[in-house]
C-alpha cells in the first residue's frame, strides 16, 4: 500500500512530544489557542487550583472536542504510531 500525504504528515506529527504542538500540527488548533490554554493553566496555579492537562484545558475552552482530544492522544500510542 502506498503512503498517502496524510500518512506522511502523521509521521511528522509524532516527532513532537508536546500535546499542544501535536494539536497544532494536526490542524486542530493554532498556536494562539495553545498559548491561551497555557495562560489558563498559569492562572489556575496562581489560585492554587489543581493542575489541568493542556488537552483538558483546550477541551474546556471549546477549542477541541472529545474526538479530537482522543485523536491527539492516540498519536502517543505504541511506537508513536498514529492510530486512524
Amino acid at each position: 500500500m502506498e503512503d498517502t500525504n496524510a500518512e506522511v504528515e502523521s509521521l511528522r506529527i509524532v516527532e513532537s512530544d508536546r500535546f499542544g504542538e501535536r494539536a497544532v500540527k494536526l490542524g486542530l488548533c493554532d498556536e494562539n489557542d495553545v498559548l491561551a490554554a497555557v495562560e489558563n493553566q498559569r492562572q489556575l496555579a496562581a489560585k492554587h487550583k489543581p493542575h489541568k492537562l493542556i488537552g483538558l484545558v483546550l477541551l474546556e475552552m471549546g477549542v477541541i472536542d472529545n474526538n479530537q482530544l482522543i485523536r491527539i492522544l492516540r498519536t502517543y500510542e505504541t511506537n508513536n504510531t498514529p492510530v486512524e
